[in-house]
């Protein structure tokens, strides 16, 4: 055997006519001790196909034993042993025997290696010999099946795709043995139903299998309905390849003609073909895709709506619609869901309504289907999607009739357990409900106010406050217009109860009136005496700690019903109601054996009552009238027990000893306030503000010391404590005390037996009880230390927080006047780091923030100050101009105040205001807005959706929504600082110098812009910052200036004008120069100039001229002027109307019509000797068709029809109006009403520059948008029209999709041609070869053709190729299903050597001498497809080793196809021949 061996390890792999002579053992034993190579075992598997099952049976058997043993140590090559192990099977039987027991032990084995690496192969070597079937007995084939199916559903396991190969030998193995087919398939059925990531996987083996057995079909026990419950869920998946699985299986299942009729009903089989080609349309990424397959959907609508389809089924197809990964596709499929009959079929089915409460809900919610689109209308006003789901609700409305409380019901339950992502969409859905359902249609019963009021509570944890309470707005006008008499009234209470006072009801507006009402009708109006007993003695089981309702939905309801009765009876029933209250706390001192807690108990319900009879609330508008007579009633009964209740807090305050009373003091601090503001006892409030202030001033016990402070800070709360308040001497007490300062050097150290954070809650209500005190009974003159104030002050706002550092801020604002400049800067620094750290959108925060401006930049500083101030102020204000870039409202406080300030000295004061100091932060405020980046989508989706409840208006009654919303809109800033400028500029005289600073600084700063981006898009920050600095100019281009001044701002223009800008900011500028042009006559030869010397490289340029030239030509008040004017223009514009550009040439077409147009209608006849030459060229402008289409449009458009700089030079022109007409973001545009809205009052100051449009103005009416070359932009639509009226023949697009191949799993490329289920070779392999290819493009288009045309291999050079970007635009992800082999170019020849031994017939791509043309070249079934290098083709030494070398006929005069084109055609040649492609 030595000798054998060393004889032939000489002989070389390619000469196949040796090994022909061979052995075939002896080729198997040579290669198995010497082969190092995976590739060369290839030839030790074509030696054991030759061989016949009777020879050398011993030998075989020993040779499966040794390769059996190499596979415990040699695992790398487990793939080829295994299908030499499948050969051995062949040809002795009892190796088959010894290999499945070798795979129970590995697949079954713990070691999961052992079952990736050996298992796996050797049970794919032995299924995929069809020959080795009826050699497995049924015990070793259960054992096989279980074993694999195990292992593919184990979700332990992590080599997921081993476990997806096992797949394929399922299917094998269902194939293979027959006779447990049944019991094979009621296994898999249950671990499909079990499955997780593998389900749909297991789905389309378990419908293979059954389609192929149909004839057993009654004996597999399969939940069929179940089976469609899955096969729907994975049509409805997110991810794509669920999908494509359950597709396959419906499929197959339609492929039954049994199956289809046994398990999808009785639909018709063409219904169902539609189906299909709607689903599959679906996949697609384009919207002109799918709507030829609309009038396909509208017919399966039909088919549901008559029950002739299963609602499911459609279910899916709307859900996959709604759910999809365009934009554009999901807005169509939620359109088609509100359109009027799927309306109807969702409204009719029960199926239906799931689907609205599920995935409908789910997509309304969850996407940003409600933001605008350019193309869509402006800000304010309802947009597309929530005008459908208007028409939505209201064809459901109609056909639900008497299950409309259902419907109702079962939709706020779904909103109840959505998740909130974005309050939008629950507010434009709210907003439809509320608008269509009416009062005749009672709704709520007990289980849906309860319903409601978790989404009531739900809505209460939004961030936002006037989302928030824009929704609770919304949820009560809905439920008040739904009212029903199915409710208890403890139901309503704790509804009512839900609401926020603060935001939305409080007594007074009209949801608290209607909420009356409907007590009235419900409850009061058969017998009010009764009810109000019932009420009554609710509050009895109060206050003796046995109530059911919580105390603040107790309160509430009694005031209501309280409400309701005077309305409607003229009655009082408050004082029955509240008469077990009033008695107890009358006797609250008396009563020795009175429980505290009730005593307590009755304390909370009285503050609660007080808080809902005057709510601590502004709203937008107050109401008409009010039941005043219950709060006199209220305020009688409390000041008969006001005495009593005195006493009792006093004898408790001074009777507290432990810190742990002082805890509970907070109900007693609310009790002391409420006595203060209702109730006119001055003599024993003062007694109780002396012993307040005595126990305040003792030292000995300090949980009565606290107590007492945090006392005397209710009393001298808001309002602000006079001395008719408490009498004389304990008010100028008082005073004594805290101006003496004694309070700031006591407080007693933490006892050890309480924890941190009840200590740290007792020195935060004794910073502000202190402090609160402190701030309202001194005055400035008070204070006769500043320096120890502050020190203090400062002090404790290091960890103060809310309302107590807005006490100690405004108690640093009286001091400041006092203090020395360094002082001044500490204190500015200290309260400034206080207050803006902890921003949050709570209202503490924006009075701590308001306070500290009012300290910072009050008029003493702001004005007076000395430069180390002023420039501590400057850091400030632009330290929170960086802030105000994220958050939204905080530079607005700051603006307004300066402004504010600045203009009342200007204006009321008449006095001059050096600002230069502040002039960075006068250019900061004029370009001041938020930072606009893709990233930061949900700022820009909040504010629309602030601007939609804005202009809801009276409609939903907002509480505070002016206070937490308007005033915090970022345009703001830019009014408070455009009015300053108005005001500067009206008194130009006296500011000239600093308004021409901040004009040069505007302007360099725009060409800063313009350098660092010279283009940007439009709406961008560059654009807007732009947009900005240019209206600012426009005003500041009116003040008075010199000739100096004139020339160097008209040069800065025209500099500008040649530079890259948005429409916007063109107009601007052109608009300036046209001012400038007629205000300063002596600069139109400057322009003329600047026309002369205008080239066409500067496009934009040259066209902003023109229009600049019809703009002023046309508005010259002066005739002699006018006509000079035209007397240059119209030769110059004549001269420029044969230009070569196209936008020039019409510009300047248009500008000579509209000078000649007005020259003739103002009777302009002293332009005799070029009359004739303009009326020619502007006549033959009007006769040629392109021409006078391209003029046409450009004449209609704004700045020729109906802008006139000089009537249109207002507010609402340059804000409102102009924005809107050249297409900046609605953000920018600011409506003249909010100058009047910024509370400045200057208007009727200022005579700069109306504040309205003149009503003569054509501005208004004209279309937005400017002329550009082309047919301009068109905003995407989508035709759900096509939904009924395209014809059902018309054909569609449909791309191919492998649905067969859906669950192939795979081809390993380094074994060659692999056994088939056969047991034989595949009919025809076909293998690329690329190496030779150099340009990463080429390779992606060839890779992308190998998938289409199922090439088995493709050859790369280098496989890393695949991860380059050019290959991947061309390959669109075909390399992750072709299989890619690198061969490096050095190696080529082996490897075409060794294919050429294995049997594939080599051929060239390549025009040689002798090579065969491919039209009549018939290709060998396993061929190799060599291509040469993209310029010099195939090397002459691999030429030699071609069997036939095939060129591309061809006609015209260039040599040859690019590589990929010619690799294609080859390819598609093959397919042809021996893939069926080009048959019919």
């Amino acid at each position: 055997m030595t000798s054998v061996h060393e004889a032939k390890s000489t002989i070389s792999a390619s000469d196949s006519a040796i090994w022909d002579l061979l052995s075939p053992l002896d080729v198997l034993d040579h290669y198995l001790r010497s082969s190092k190579n995976r590739d060369e075992l290839q030839i030790v598997r074509h030696a054991l196909e030759r061989l016949e099952p009777a020879q050398e049976s011993d030998t075989v058997h020993k040779i499966a034993e040794d390769i059996l043993h190499r596979l415990s140590y040699d695992k790398n090559k487990a793939e080829i042993y295994s299908h030499l192990l499948s050969s051995c099977c062949r040809l002795n039987t009892d190796v088959l025997r010894l290999v499945l027991e070798r795979i129970q032990t590995d697949m079954n084995g713990v070691d999961e290696e052992s079952s990736i690496n050996v298992g796996m192969p050797l049970t794919r070597a032995v299924l995929v010999n069809k020959a080795n079937w009826p050699l497995i007995d049924e015990s070793h084939a259960k054992s096989l099946f279980d074993s694999i199916l195990n292992y593919v559903v184990d979700a332990n396991r992590r080599d997921l795709t081993t476990r997806l190969k096992g797949l394929q030998l399922l299917s094998l193995c269902l194939s293979a043995f027959e006779a447990t087919l049944v019991d094979q398939l009621a296994r898999l059925w249950i671990h499909t139903i079990a499955a997780s990531d593998v389900k749909h996987y297991l789905m389309c083996i378990l419908v293979d299998a059954v389609v192929r057995t149909s004839s057993v079909i009654g004996d597999v026990p399969i939940e069929w309905k179940k089976f469609l419950g899955i096969v729907r869920m994975g049509l409805a998946s997110g991810e794509c390849l669920d999908r494509k699985q359950e597709l396959y299986v419906l499929k197959r299942l339609l492929s039954d003609a049994k199956l289809m009729k046994n398990l999808l009903g009785g639909s018709s089989s063409s219904l169902w073909q539609d189906y299909v080609l709607v689903y599959e349309t679906l996949e697609e990424k384009q919207v002109h895709l799918i709507e030829p397959v609309l009038p396909l959907l509208n017919q399966i609508v039909s088919a549901t709506a008559s029950d002739d389809f299963d609602f499911s089924w459609l279910g899916v197809l709307l859900e996959r619609f709604c759910r999809h990964e365009v934009s554009g596709i999901m807005r169509l499929g939620i359109r088609l869901c509100f359109s009027e009959n799927v309306t109807r079929c969702l409204a009719s089915n029960p199926e239906g309504w799931n689907f609205v409460f599920g995935p409908l809900m789910n997509v309304l919610l969850h996407e940003p289907v409600f933001r605008r689109r350019l193309d869509e209308p402006s800000l304010g006003i309802v947009p597309p999607v929530a005008e459908q789901f208007t028409e939505f609700l209201k064809e459901a409305i109609l056909v639900l009739q008497s299950d409309l409380p259902a419907f109702l019901r079962g939709f706020i339950g779904a909103l109840v357990n959505a998740e909130f992502h974005n309050s939008a969409p629950f507010v434009f859905m709210l907003h439809s409900l509320s608008n269509l359902l009416s009062s005749s249609t009672p709704v709520w019963n007990e289980a849906s106010l309860l319903c409601l009021r978790d989404l009531v509570m739900k809505v209460a944890k939004l961030n936002q406050v006037v989302d928030r309470s824009a929704l609770q707005c919304l949820l009560l006008q809905i439920v008040l217009n739904l009212k029903s008499n199915e409710v208890t009234w403890k139901t309503l209470a704790l509804f009512f109860g839900s609401f926020s006072q603060r935001e939305c009801f409080c007594r007074g507006n009209k949801y608290w009136k209607q909420a009356s009402d409907w007590i009235w009708d419900v409850f009061l109006q058969q017998n009010p005496t009764e009810f109000v007993d019932v009420i009554k003695r609710e509050v009895e089981k109060a206050i003796s700690l046995s109530q059911v309702v919580d105390l603040i939905s107790l309160s509430r309801f009694v005031v209501l019903t309280a409400d309701a009765v005077r309305l409607h009876e003229n009655l009082s029933a408050l004082s029955v109601i509240l008469e077990p209250l009033f008695r107890l706390l009358s006797t609250a001192n008396t009563r020795i054996y009175l429980s505290a807690d009730q005593t307590h108990e009755a304390l909370r319900l009285l503050v609660h009552v007080a808080a809902e009879l005057r709510p601590d609330v502004k709203r937008i508008s107050e109401p008409k009238e009010g039941p005043s007579h219950t709060d006199e009633v209220f305020v009688n009964e409390l000041t008969k027990c006001a005495v009593t209740l005195l006493d009792y807090l006093q004898r408790t305050t001074l009777s507290v000893r432990t810190w742990e009373e002082v805890s509970e003091w907070e109900l007693f601090v609310s009790a002391v306030r409420l006595l203060r503001n209702f109730s006119a006892v001055p003599l024993e409030l003062t007694a109780f503000a002396e012993a307040l202030l005595e126990s305040a001033m003792s030292p000995d016990v300090a949980p009565s010391r606290i107590v007492s402070l945090r006392g005397l800070a209710a009393i001298c709360s808001s309002p602000p404590l006079d001395r008719k308040t408490i009498c004389n001497p304990t008010y100028s007490r008082l005073t004594d005390y805290f101006s003496s300062l004694d309070f700031l050097t006591y407080f007693p150290r933490r006892p050890d037996n309480t924890s941190h954070a009840m200590w740290n809650q007792l020195v935060a209500d004794y910073t502000l009880a202190v402090w609160s005190c402190f701030s309202a009974v001194i005055n400035e003159e008070d204070v006769k230390d500043p320096q120890h104030v502050l020190d203090a002050a400062l002090n404790a706002l290091e960890s103060a927080r809310g309302n107590t550092a807005a006490k100690i801020i405004s108690v640093v604002s009286k001091i400041v006047p006092k203090l020395v400049d360094d002082e001044v800067q500490r204190s500015i620094g200290a309260s400034f780091q206080c207050a803006i750290e902890h921003y949050d959108d709570h209202p503490i925060f924006w009075h701590v923030l308001s306070n500290f401006i009012d300290m910072a930049y009050q008029p003493c500083l702001l004005l007076n100050s000395d430069a180390v101030v002023r420039q501590k102020l400057n850091e400030v204000a632009l330290e929170m101009f960086r802030c105000g870039e994220t958050r939204a409202g905080i530079v607005n406080v700051l603006v307004k105040k300066c402004c504010s300030v600045w203009i009342d000295v200007v204006v009321i004061d008449d006095e001059f205001l050096d600002l230069m100091p502040f002039v960075d932060l006068i250019l900061a405020a004029i370009q001041f807005g938020p930072l606009h980046k893709k990233s930061s989508k949900t700022i820009r989706y909040d504010y629309e959706i602030k601007m939609f409840i804005r202009s809801l208006g009276d409609s939903i009654e907002t509480n505070d929504l002016e206070l937490f919303g308007s005033w915090r809109d970022d345009f703001f800033v830019r009014v408070y600082s455009f009015t300053l400028l108005l005001v500067l500029v009206q008194r130009s005289v006296k500011f000239s110098h600093f308004l021409w600073t901040l004009l040069t600084r505007l302007l360099a700063t725009d060409l800063d812009i313009s350098d660092s981006r010279p283009t940007y898009h439009g709406s961008s920050m560059p654009h807007r910052l732009k947009h900005r600095i240019w209206q600012a100019v426009l005003i500041l281009s009116r003040m008075p200036m010199g000739q100096s001044q004139v020339t160097e701002l008209l040069e800065t223009c025209l500099q500008c004008l040649i530079k890259d800008n948005q429409s916007s900011v063109k107009v601007m500028i052109e608009w300036v120069v046209v001012r400038i042009l007629l205000d300063y006559p002596s600069t139109v030869g400057r322009f003329w100039e600047e026309i002369k010397a205008g080239t066409e490289k500067r496009v934009g340029n040259m066209s902003s001229l023109l229009n600049i030239v019809a703009m002023t030509g046309c508005n010259i008040n002066s005739l002699p002027r006018q006509i000079s004017f035209f007397d240059s223009a119209f030769p110059l514009v004549l001269s420029w109307c044969s230009s070569h550009n196209f936008s020039v040439r019409t510009h300047a077409q248009a500008c000579l019509y509209k000078m000649w147009h007005h020259c003739e209608e103002n009777d302009v006849d002293d332009l005799a000797r070029i009359c004739d030459i303009v009326r020619s060229c502007v006549d033959f402008g009007g006769l040629s068709g392109a021409v006078a289409k391209h003029r046409q449009r450009l004449l209609s458009n704004f700045l020729y029809s109906g802008f006139d700089p000089i009537a249109d030079y207002t507010i609402e022109g340059i804000f409102y109006v102009l924005p809107q007409l050249t297409l900046i973001t609605d953000e920018e545009w600011i409506a003249p009403e909010f100058f009047h809205q910024c509370n400045l009052k200057q208007w009727e100051a200022s005579e700069s520059i109306p504040l309205k449009l003149p009503g003569s103005t054509c501005l208004r009416n004209c279309s937005p948008g400017l002329w550009i070359s082309g047919e301009g932009y068109e905003p995407e639509k989508t035709n759900v029209h096509l939904f009924h009226s395209m014809s059902v023949s018309c054909d569609t697009q449909k791309k191919i999709t492998p649905w067969e191949s859906m669950i192939d799993l795979g081809f390993n490329p380094l074994l060659g041609p692999l056994s088939s289920v056969g047991g034989k070779r595949h009919e025809s392999e076909i293998i690329l070869v690329a190496s030779l290819i150099d340009k990463a493009p080429n390779l992606g288009g060839l890779c992308r053709t190998c998938e289409i045309f199922g090439v088995d291999i493709l050859v790369l050079a280098n496989s890393r190729i695949s991860d380059d970007r050019q290959f991947q635009n061309l390959s669109v992800t075909s390399e992750k299903w072709v299989n890619i082999l690198e061969v490096r170019v050095i190696h080529l020849d082996d490897y075409l050597r060794r294919m050429k031994t294995v049997g594939y017939k080599l051929v060239g791509v390549e025009q040689t001498a002798h090579s065969r043309l491919l039209t009549t070249y018939e290709f060998a079934p396993f061929t190799l497809l060599l291509l040469g290098n993209e310029r010099k083709g195939i090397p002459a030494d691999l030429l030699n080793l071609i069997d036939e070398c095939v060129e591309i006929p061809q006609l015209g005069l260039i040599r040859s196809l690019n590589v990929h084109v010619s690799g294609a055609l080859f390819i598609w040649e093959y397919a042809k021949q021996w893939r069926g492609l080009g048959k019919d």
